[in-house]
């Protein structure tokens, strides 16, 4: 290697180890946050629990006609007092579910349960 090739080499290394101490910046960093921005996040906060609600599992038990969909609510409320049971409307058939469960191993150990009355039970899993 020639003398100016190893010159520069060295000048680059001794640069790079000097140059960043004497340029650093040691200034305080001061913030200043729109009160829109406060309104924001508490407003983000809220969106994300109520999507958190939506992360839970639950077990249908009946899809299909109204007048089986009611029969299979009462007997779900009568039989299963302590289940917390919904039915709703999804173009043209009617769900039962029940749950909310907040964990997986809670939610199978109902349906284990649930499949000895309702067989086409099954367990609806949370969306990714």
């Amino acid at each position: 290697m020639n003398k100016k090739v190893h010159k520069q080499l060295l000048f680059s290394v001794f640069a790079l180890m000097v140059f960043p101490q004497v340029w650093g910046q040691t200034a305080p960093v001061v913030i200043k946050q729109d009160s829109l921005i406060t309104r924001a996040l508490a407003l983000k906060k809220e969106v994300n629990s109520e999507t958190f609600a939506n992360q839970l599992y639950r077990i249908q038990l009946y899809y299909g006609a109204y007048d089986q969909a009611t029969e299979i609510m009462e007997r779900v409320q009568e039989s299963y007092p302590d289940l917390e049971a919904s039915m709703n409307f999804e173009t043209p058939n009617y769900k039962v579910q029940v749950g909310p469960f907040k964990n997986y191993v809670e939610a199978l150990e109902q349906l284990t349960m649930l499949k000895e009355v309702f067989r086409e039970a099954f367990l609806l899993e949370p969306k990714s």
